[in-house]
């Protein structure tokens, strides 16, 4: 468990390197990545992430990456009151439809967790039925905490160089 949530870590600082204009250094002062969706090439098929508690955050941002595509790509945000069971969409949290071939790109879908918010998030990844599918990563990024992380662990990664 602990080695999958580094190379999450890592596959998001790569993300938002990646796909972002914005420092991705400053991110990590505030913020700590947990769970999400192991890299994997999905066709026909339904990845759901580890459940991430949000206690003690303000906001969560799902941040997907994708490779090449030959299939339609839906991408959504469920919640729950406890780690498992039943999960429930959240409306308004859900990508538009990705379409056959945009693949290579970052997209993000951004929770505020302002009460009646329920305690853990996943998210829900969906791929069609295509020729070869969709390689697919993402990680949550929960920001705006009640106690900024301190530790390289508390921020969720395995090594954090600031320069």
């Amino acid at each position: 468990m602990r080695k999958a949530k580094h190379i999450l870590a890592a596959l998001l600082l790569v993300a938002l390197v990646a796909c972002s204009s914005w420092a991705a250094t400053a991110v990590f002062e505030t913020s700590r990545v947990s769970g999400g969706v192991r890299p994997q090439q999905l066709n026909n098929a339904i990845a759901t992430s580890t459940a991430v508690d949000t206690s003690g955050w303000k906001k969560v941002t799902f941040i997907l990456a994708t490779g090449a595509s030959t299939t339609t790509l839906n991408c959504s945000l469920t919640e729950n009151t406890t780690p498992g069971g039943t999960f429930t969409a959240i409306t308004g949290a859900a990508l538009v439809q990705i379409a056959s071939g945009a693949g290579n790109l970052c997209y993000a879908i951004q929770l505020d967790l302002a009460p009646p918010r329920l305690r853990y998030v996943n998210a829900v990844v969906t791929a069609g039925n295509g020729a070869a599918g969709v390689f697919v990563t993402g990680a949550f990024l929960l920001e705006a905490g009640r106690y900024a992380p301190v530790t390289t662990d508390d921020k969720g990664l395995q090594q954090y160089i600031r320069r």
